[in-house]
């Protein structure tokens, strides 16, 4: 296959992941990878190391064999991941990305997975719901060490977050040449420290991550139940404010609501500025597409933003995802992007427009105490006892299932709780339902009751 050739499969395989992949581990992991070889049912893919192969390996590959059997038209798909050193041109490219200043150093090695070049406050769209954290991340950028030391930014998926956080990393490398920061998912973080503790290499993560002038650690949420990884980061995080780094910090939820933390670490969050970011309103959505698809170069009609952002409403990813599946059809399809096709491709993202359900919340929470025998009051309370704390999360479950209340609403009636505690419930009692007996078997006899 010649290489323009190449270009282009590279090309329509992101393209289809995109529309399907959350942002983060869009960006960390299928945007960098290098198409490198095509040959018959063989497919070799770059990408920059081994833990990020091994991430990938994990997590993409049997959708990128799918995606790619399809844009290929063979199957099956013999896949290959292999680690490939950046040449000098392309370290070069980077930080001319991600530093844009000639006065600024080449950093000798780099200190974690890179940052976004799209992701910068000039393109980050700003309104009431997030003018708190984007002033916030803006001063650190420009001051770090100062006095919002962490800075901990948190919404429920998909509202910017990470956004943010890469714009802090872009500011912070272009005002303070030199520095040296690290950007890491939570995911990664737990990965590089389980992998140098089984090398006896131990040091090594600590050099990286102790020795870093500005950490930015993205959705601190998946800390959750890793305790040998907790007790590292919070020393990582003591040995940091003493040198006078900068910490920041994003979750998708408020420190208080995540459960499975040390309530050292909850502490030394609290220790300094929090933010969060709340839903967007329809000008912000219809904005943030107008923005998007300006920097994509893409004309996008009026009429189907406005389309677009009446009927996606849950977050900015989502409203992202609607219209790079959008562009992608239009481009495969070799049609123009009007509003026709945007009701046939948008509409299977549309929320479900079911029937008004019977069941009540306070139904719910009364069956749910009964079964569980939990006290009511208690419920609705700041209890956290692993009794408690479960039949909450059955409650706010069963609610999402058999109501049509929002999170917001759900996590108010339930003492007053964050939308992003009520989504963290409901996936984490998902989970259990597939992989305990007993669990699925309460939310049947529940469901029974119910009914």
């Amino acid at each position: 296959m010649a290489k323009l050739a190449i270009g282009e499969l590279e090309k329509q395989l992101k393209e289809v992941l995109q529309a399907t992949t959350d942002r983060p581990k869009f960006e960390l992991l299928i945007r960098p990878m290098k198409l490198l070889e095509v040959k018959g049912r063989r497919v070799v893919i770059g990408i920059e190391s081994d833990i990020l192969r091994d991430w990938l390996t994990d997590e993409f590959a049997s959708q990128i064999r799918t995606v790619l059997e399809r844009l290929l038209d063979r199957s099956p798909i013999e896949l290959a991941f292999e680690v490939v050193e950046q040449t000098e041109e392309e370290l070069e490219d980077d930080e001319l990305a991600n530093l844009p200043t000639a006065a600024a150093p080449r950093q000798k090695k780099r200190r974690g997975p890179r940052l976004n070049p799209r992701f910068t406050f000039d393109n980050f769209v700003v309104d009431d719901s997030n003018r708190l954290a984007f002033s916030s991340a803006q001063s650190v950028a420009r001051q770090p060490g100062g006095i919002y030391n962490p800075l901990f930014i948190y919404s429920k998926v998909g509202l910017g977050k990470t956004h943010l956080l890469h714009s802090i990393g872009h500011l912070a490398q272009k005002l303070h040449p030199g520095i040296e920061m690290v950007y890491v998912p939570t995911e990664l973080f737990v990965k590089e420290f389980v992998e140098h503790l089984e090398k006896q290499r131990i040091y090594e993560f600590n050099e990286k991550y102790r020795g870093c002038d500005l950490l930015l650690i993205d959705d601190i949420q998946f800390l959750a139940g890793k305790e040998r990884t907790q007790e590292e980061f919070f020393h990582t995080f003591n040995a940091l404010v003493e040198s006078q780094g900068q910490i920041v910090i994003t979750s998708d939820r408020a420190p208080q609501d995540l459960e499975g933390l040390d309530d050292r670490l909850i502490s030394r969050f609290h220790g300094g500025l929090i933010c969060d970011i709340g839903e967007p309103g329809f000008e912000l959505r219809v904005a943030v597409l107008r923005k998007k698809a300006a920097l994509e170069g893409i004309e996008l009609p009026d009429k189907v933003a406005e389309f677009i952002a009446e009927n996606i409403t849950d977050n900015i990813r989502s409203l992202e995802g609607a219209l790079t599946k959008l562009v992608a059809h239009s481009r495969l399809a070799g049609r123009e992007i009007d509003l026709e096709l945007a009701t046939e491709v948008v509409k299977d993202l549309m929320p479900s427009t079911g029937g008004v359900p019977s069941v009540s919340l306070s139904t719910i929470k009364s069956a749910v105490c009964e079964l569980l025998r939990v006290d009511p009051e208690i419920l609705v309370s700041r209890n956290k006892t692993k009794e408690v704390a479960f039949a909450r999360m059955v409650c706010m479950y069963l609610a999402r299932e058999l109501t049509n209340l929002s999170h917001e609403q759900i996590g108010r009636e339930l003492g007053g709780r964050d939308h992003s505690t009520v989504v963290y419930a409901c996936q984490k009692i998902a989970r259990r339902i597939i992989e305990e007996p007993r669990v699925e078997s309460i939310i049947n006899r529940l469901r029974n009751m119910l009914r």
